[in-house]
């Protein structure tokens, strides 16, 4: 695989058991994505289709698209294929976004050029058809009798599942790369992909012991994310312990105050909200409650607010998530005295 290439000199820079295990997950090439997500298995990426037209696209719901051309009126229904649309295609040929894109997706932070685009709101048949698209990108959660609608209107739709992995990334680029006709720059995408998280794996051996909770609780209760999730994938790309994971936590799950004193991270990861990145909701319900008081993250300062389009990145976004995460686990200047 490609990427086990890109990274094999950062494999010898690597150092302890911590960093052999970060890279070893980054180049498992044999492993399909089959993470959970709240639980929920998801099916493979599907495979870049070869050049020319017709072209056959498998689509991860077990359906097969046909594009007759290449095509000119691409219509990205969710965050991560806003993501890769709008990095690998032009902006002419995009018809419509939908309105998550502002806040969800990239162009939370390099909206210009697409504002102009008209949105849609829910994926629902009548507003998508108005677009007159001649493809439809879509992922395994959005509504199938949609997706089924659009089909039978003619429209190709292709279902996605969002990256979980960085091994993902090689996948799903080469996919849109294919689909959107726009090979080249989906290689130049991936490279510089390859590049940056050979810089993160050499990296992240000496954040092996600080240990990260995600946490989230808008009131009504507390959530984290233990291993086979996106968020998981984001800390171990970083080299830092989700010590729900180590606790045997799998997916997004409920998390009660017992548990969150028993496991005392060093630091707590929490999502900002969607119009103020420095501020989180959930921040206010940690240091509110004073049953809470012992957590080291609380007395140390060591809260990370996060946007939420990173903590949930699903596409090549996630490799900018991880750096960013990275720069502000080293301003925190945890040294090798923080406790597991």
């Amino acid at each position: 695989m490609k990427l086990r290439r890109a990274l094999g000199s950062a494999w010898k820079k690597a150092h302890g058991l911590v960093g052999l295990l970060l890279l070893s997950a980054l180049i498992g090439c044999n492993r399909e994505n089959t993470g959970l997500v709240s639980g929920r298995a998801l099916p493979p990426i599907p495979a870049a289709p070869a050049p020319g037209y017709p072209m056959s696209v498998e689509s991860a719901d077990g359906q097969t698209s046909v594009l007759a051309t290449r095509p000119t009126r691409i219509l990205p229904a969710n965050a991560a294929a806003v993501d890769l649309v709008t990095s690998l295609a032009p902006s002419s040929s995009v018809v419509g976004l939908p309105e998550h894109a502002f806040t969800y997706a990239r162009l939370a932070l390099e909206p210009d050029i697409w504002r102009d685009k008209p949105t849609f709101k829910t994926y629902e048949v009548e507003r998508l058809l108005e677009l007159r698209p001649d493809l439809v990108l879509c992922d395994p959660w959005q509504a199938a009798t949609t997706t089924s609608g659009l089909r039978q209107a003619g429209v190709p739709v292709v279902v996605i599942p969002p990256v979980e992995s960085a091994d993902d990334l090689e996948r799903i680029i080469s996919l849109y790369g294919a689909l959107l006709d726009e090979r080249e720059a989906a290689t130049a995408l991936l490279a510089d992909c390859r590049r940056r998280l050979a810089a993160l794996a050499a990296q992240a051996s000496r954040r092996s012991h600080i240990s990260v909770l995600v946490y989230t609780n808008q009131g009504t209760g507390g959530w984290t994310s233990g291993a086979e999730t996106t968020a998981d994938e984001l800390l171990t790309l970083v080299g830092l312990e989700n010590c729900a994971a180590r606790a045997g936590l799998r997916g997004h799950l409920p998390i009660d105050h017992e548990r969150l004193i028993t496991l005392d991270p060093d630091v707590i990861l929490l999502p900002s909200s969607l119009h103020d990145e420095t501020h989180s909701p959930s921040e206010a319900v940690l240091r509110g409650d004073p049953a809470l008081g012992s957590l080291r993250a609380l007395k140390d300062g060591t809260l990370v607010v996060f946007p939420p389009r990173l903590l949930s990145a699903g596409s090549h976004v996630l490799v900018d998530a991880a750096e960013q995460l990275a720069r502000r686990i080293d301003a925190l200047g945890l040294g090798k005295q923080m406790g597991k």
